[in-house]
């Protein structure tokens, strides 16, 4: 899914940034197999794409060394790791929920898988506030709150394009 959603995107896919998705769980085994196809396809004619290309799914050790393998220098790995964090928020932000608890809960879920990071939009009710419960569970907070996280997705998505 991360692959699928970063090319939609028009994110450059490198193989550090599928190591590292491998690593985190956060990219398939079977996707990998699939974007090796899809390289070989475009005229990538090296050994370990071939090699991905025909490795089963429920291989993983043998799919992670392979595109270990195929890691290049001098990537900048937080710039890869914010490309699999954009393809996460998107997976979550692409439709708004249309009922605002959920919809919150969901904002919250999201960007407590990512720990929370410092550049995030989201407010968290009763973390680092005195927002009660009322105040935080109301449609107003949820329009407010997914406008922040598009927006914010927004501008994560121009500046990755070109990296």
């Amino acid at each position: 899914m991360i692959i699928r959603i970063l090319k939609d995107l028009n994110i450059n896919i490198s193989w550090n940034m599928i190591f590292i998705g491998l690593c985190t769980g956060d990219v398939e085994a079977y996707e990998v197999i699939d974007y090796a196809m899809e390289q070989i396809e475009l005229g990538d004619c090296r050994s370990e794409i071939f090699e991905l290309a025909g490795a089963y799914a429920d291989d993983f050790d043998y799919v992670l060394r392979l595109v270990q393998d195929l890691q290049e220098d001098f990537i900048d790995e937080a710039i890869e790791r914010r490309k699999i964090r954009l393809a996460i928020v998107y997976d979550v932000i692409k439709e708004k929920n249309h009922n605002f608890v959920d919809g919150l809960i969901q904002l919250t879920e999201l960007w407590d898988k990512l720990d929370y990071p410092k550049d995030s939009p989201h407010t968290v009710q009763g973390r680092n506030n005195k927002i009660s419960p009322n105040e935080y569970y109301t449609q107003e907070n949820y329009d407010k709150l997914y406008k922040a996280n598009c927006e914010w997705f927004r501008k994560e998505l121009l500046y990755l394009q070109n990296k």
